[in-house]
């Protein structure tokens, strides 16, 4: 109680949690995006995973940097993360 880390079953319990949801929605936010491209579907399956690939490795090495002795900057890289990813999906159309 009262230390940097919270105990690795509630760490543990909240990756797991996190990694289900992304896991879940992953599938069904890529199925919209090729939507509009379903003739090319293999096409735009390659290039929305490639996309995601440049996307992430910057920022997981950013975020990775700053591990040390705490788990607080996954959480926070979560919560950035989440934030702009809610912010672009609620955008007005153009």
């Amino acid at each position: 109680m009262g230390s940097e880390n919270p105990p690795i079953e509630i760490l543990l319990a909240f990756m797991a949690l996190q990694f289900l949801c992304i896991g879940f929605l992953f599938g069904n936010l890529r199925a919209l995006a090729m939507e509009p491209v379903g003739h090319i579907a293999g096409i735009a399956a390659a290039i929305t995973g490639f996309i995601s690939t440049i996307m992430a490795v910057p920022i997981s090495t950013f975020i990775g940097r700053y591990l040390k002795d705490t788990a607080l900057p996954v959480f926070i890289g979560f919560s950035i993360c989440s934030l702009v990813a809610l912010l672009i999906l609620f955008l007005p159309k153009a």
